[in-house]
Parts: C-alpha cells; structure tokens; sequence
C-alpha cells in the first residue's frame, strides 16, 4: 500500500512537472523559431502536428486496451501468459506501425497541393510531414514497453522520460534550425527524441520485467480481441474528442491560410496551456468517484461530483477569462502584433474553453460508473456537428467562425445530454439538477466579465511581460474571491478553511522545529 501511495503521489507531481517544463520550453521555442521561420512555415509544422494525431487512431485502442488488462491481471500471471499477452500487443502495434507508413508516405505526396503550400516550400513541407510520420510510427512501435510501465504503477519513470524527450527534442530543433534545415528542424528534434525515449523506456521494461520475451510464436488472436474490445469505445471517444480538437486548424488551413493556422495557434497557446492544467485536476477524481459508485455510495458520490463542478469549472471560467485580459499583452512581448488574433477572436477562445471544460466533470462521473457507450455517441454527435459548423461558419465570419463553431455544437450536444445522463445516474429530476449545476458557474462568469477589464487595464498600462504578471494577479485575485463568494457553498468553504488551517499548523510547526 505504501508503494503504491508513493507510485501514485509521484506520477501526479511528476505529471504537473512535465506539463509545466513542456508548456515553458513550447514557449520559449516558439519564438525563437520565428526567427528562422516564416509564418507559412510555422503553420506546415503546426498543420502537420494537428494531422499527425490522426494517425493514432490506427491503434484502435490497443494501447489503452493493454494498460486495462496489463494493469489488473499483474502479479497473476505466469510468464508464458504475459509474454502473450506483451507479445500480441507488440506485434499488432508493429502492424499499425507499417500501416502508418504506407498511409503517411501517400498524405506527404498530397500534403502540399491540397494546402497550397507555397511552390518554395513544397518539398520541405512533404519531407517535414514523412519525418514526422516516421516519428509516430515508431512511437507507435514502442507503445507496449510505455504500457508496461504505466501497468506496474511506473507512470513517474514514463514522465521522466517525457522530461528527458524535451530537452532533446528542444536542443535538437535549435541546432537543425541554426544548420539551416528550415521548417523541418522541429520534425527532425521530435525523431531525435522520440528514438532516445524508446531506448530508454525498453531498457526500463526489462529492468522490470528481466524474463519478458516478445515472439510471434506467443502472438494470440484472442488475446487481441479481448485488448481491442475493451479499449474500443475509449478509442472512439478519443476520436471525436480528436476531430473537435482538430477540425479548427485543418479548416482553416484550407479554408482560411497556412498563415493564419499560425494566428490561431499562437493566439490559442496560453489557453491549451490552462487545459492542460485543469486536465489532471478533474481525471484524478475518477478512482474516488469509481470506488464510491461501485459501493453504492450515491449521495457521497454526487456530492464529490458536485463539489468537483464547483472547483473546476471555476477554475476555468477564472482561469479563462483572466488569461483573456493578459493574453494581448503577453502575445505583444512574445511573438509580436502580427501573430494577435485580435481582442474577439481571443475571447472566442475563452469561451470555448470554459464551454468544453464544463462538460468534464460529468464525464469524470460517467466513466467512474463505467458509462462509456453513450457519453461516446454523444461526443461523435458533437464532433460531426462541430466539423459542418466548422465548415459553415468559416465560409462566412473567417478564423473566428472556426472557434465559434467548436463552442456552439458542445453547448447543443453534450452540455445538455451528459448533465441528462448524471441527473439520471444520481435519480435527480434533469432540469432542477441542471439549475443546481450551472446557475453558481453562469452567475461567476458573469461576474468575472467586468473584473476581466480591469485587469486587462492594469496588464496594458504596465505594458511587456511585468504587465502580464500584474493583470494576471489582478484578475487571479479578484476571480478567486468572487469564485468564493459565489460558487463555493458553505460546505465546500468549510472544507477549505479546514484545509487552509491543516496546512498553516504544520508549516508553523515545521518553523518552530527548524528555529
């Protein structure tokens, strides 16, 4: 037990270190990027980013599958049996890894002419989407060996690796930029990294695990129906999840320009940054919900989804609507005016981001009582009305309407039917439990609103990136009592305060020994 607390308490603070490392060094990086790149060169590498995730999709779950199993049947199975089961998992993600070679080759043939990439830029565009599908087919290869470890509770080792992986990744780019490799510098210190992590990861499993043998002759069919059928409707909730992620800069690269795939991703970056922030935040609650549904403890378990809506979706819309303030001036010190959407298109964003993050929580529940198939559907709902909504309303308002779109079809789909799907799991009438949940989150959001001009005022009167710090501590501050004051119940205050005063007796006492 103790082991695994301490696996446990590693991997979440290892987690936040390796999204904190990695969202600073993507900082950094991309400026100093622009300075050997053209805005239509950036967007190539953004573009053939956003398409290379597609390309996971061939693993139809496998992956996740094999972590499923992997994870309860440790320490049950003889040798023979796990070589089996690691053995049909290799093989068949070495498969996909073929298959995504053949399919990548024939999209970077197709890549520049379907974008219009500038005839200069033709070739590199083309030779910089094959290194990145190299990159994945060989991640995809190494998958099993990242499985093991996250099934023998070494997720902390895999996020050093990803430590690691950056700072490969990111000196590599640096050194092919300054040889003059152009826009395919990024794809070229992502394979770097890529291979690195590999061979590390595969050393670690076989620390782990010194009798593992992969054959063919262990390779089972029916193993791997049991993998795929367990991962499958993850696997297809990632892929509406995918084509609401990616929908936004593949129409707008065709509909729009390359140029502004790079607008919109730079202008968006401080707001993906918060979600993947929030992300660990709302996931981590899924065993606590699950162990409570599978006790039948219903009444502690919605009043832990409720207090989980309390404190995520305030976060967001503070989180949200803070960086809107700030982002202007951040974008101003950091890549320039040409790279700004604009105040509207910003806002966009962080509306779409408070909009999709308020349906978290109720997939959190969802999934702890083992409620898939249907939250899946209804993602697939929003994801095929995102993309028509994408498409539509690009035509007419250009980028902005890209973002719009993704905000529109999550506030018709899945913000009505997954509350729907709780309030039934929770026996709770739909519309007074719907009332309950949102009216504490719509009151802060409108509150949030005027205290977002004064410290966008305070952010543009400093100026640079002291007044980043400045109007994002105005805004942080004043969003956090109003989120007090209006979203937190007397309960979930109560538990703060209780929280708050824990924390201020041992540091104290912790003083006092040291004095």
């Amino acid at each position: 037990m103790a082991s695994r607390k301490r696996n446990y308490t590693l991997s979440v603070v290892t987690g936040y270190i390796v999204t904190l490392v990695g969202s600073l060094l993507g900082l950094w990086l991309t400026p100093y990027s622009l300075q050997f790149l053209s805005r239509e060169a950036f967007g190539i590498i953004t573009l053939s980013g956003t398409l290379i995730l597609w390309m996971g999709l061939l693993d139809i779950g496998i992956t996740t599958g094999f972590r499923t199993h992997m994870a309860r049947e440790t320490g049950k199975l003889n040798a023979d049996d796990y070589n089996r089961y690691a053995s049909t998992t290799y093989f068949s993600q070495l498969g996909i890894a073929a298959a995504v070679l053949a399919l990548g080759a024939l999209l970077a043939v197709g890549f520049p002419s379907f974008f219009e990439v500038s005839p200069e830029l033709r070739d590199d565009a083309a030779l910089t989407f094959m290194l990145l599908v190299v990159g994945t087919a060989a991640n995809l290869g190494l998958h099993t060996f990242s499985a093991i470890l996250w099934a023998h509770q070494q997720i902390h080792v895999d996020n050093l690796v990803k430590l690691l992986m950056f700072a490969v990744r990111t000196i590599a780019a640096v050194i092919f930029l300054n040889l003059g490799f152009g826009v395919m510098s990024l794809a070229l210190g992502n394979l770097c990294a890529i291979i690195l992590a590999g061979v590390l990861a595969v050393q670690r499993v076989y620390r782990i695990v010194p009798d593992l043998k992969l054959r063919p002759l262990f390779y089972r069919w029916s193993i791997l129906k049991g993998i795929a059928r367990t991962g499958l409707w993850l696997s297809l909730g990632s892929l509406a999840g995918l084509v609401i992620q990616s929908v936004d800069t593949t129409v707008a690269a065709r509909l729009v320009s390359l140029e502004a795939v790079t607008i919109y991703a730079l202008t968006h970056r401080l707001y993906s940054t918060l979600q993947q922030m929030l992300d660990p935040l709302i996931n981590n609650a899924r065993p606590g919900l699950g162990q409570l549904m599978g006790q039948g403890k219903l009444d502690q378990a919605l009043r832990t989804y409720q207090r989980l809506v309390r404190i995520s979706v305030g976060v967001c819309v503070v989180g949200a609507l803070t960086l809107w303030a700030v982002n202007r001036t951040f974008m101003l010190a950091w890549v320039g005016a040409e790279n700004y959407g604009g105040i509207w298109l910003d806002l966009a964003f962080a509306l779409n981001l408070i909009a999709n993050t308020w349906n978290l929580p109720n997939r959190a529940v969802l999934t702890a009582n083992l409620q898939v198939r249907q939250q899946t559907l209804a993602r697939l709902v929003e994801a095929a009305l995102n993309l028509t909504l994408s498409i539509l309303l690009t035509l007419q308002f250009g980028l902005i309407g890209v973002v719009i779109s993704t905000t529109l079809a999550a506030i018709s789909t899945t913000s009505l039917y997954l509350p729907y799907l709780t309030a039934k799991m929770f026996n709770r009438p739909f519309w007074r439990f719907l009332a309950a949940e949102s009216t504490p989150q719509l009151l802060l959001l409108a509150a949030m609103f005027p205290l977002s001009f004064v410290a966008r005022w305070a952010a543009e009167s400093i100026g640079g990136y002291p007044g980043v710090v400045i109007g994002a501590a105005v805004g942080g501050l004043l969003g956090l009592a109003a989120m007090w004051i209006i979203s937190f119940d007397a309960d979930l205050r109560a538990q703060f305060t209780q929280l708050a005063g824990q924390v201020f007796s041992r540091v104290r006492r912790t003083v006092t020994r040291s004095a």
